[in-house]
């Protein structure tokens, strides 16, 4: 299923694909040094551009690698 709509419509979370919400935006090193997050949240570092996920271990981390072929 494909939902689509016009510019600026407002399209209901009900009726959205799944996907997920970046819960924090800021540097990687403000990133790491948070405290009282819960499991489970996102974050974006804005300097490396990687996606920090919180688990029960501290963060895991997600880049990019660029294929040059």
């Amino acid at each position: 299923m494909r939902i689509t709509g016009d510019a600026g419509e407002i399209v209901s979370p009900v009726n959205t694909p799944a996907g997920f919400n970046i819960d924090i935006i800021d540097t990687e090193q403000q990133i790491l040094n948070r405290t009282g997050d819960p499991i489970g949240t996102i974050a974006f570092a804005t300097d490396t551009n990687d996606i920090l996920i919180l688990n029960t271990n501290g963060f895991d981390k997600w880049g990019s690698i660029e294929d040059s072929t």
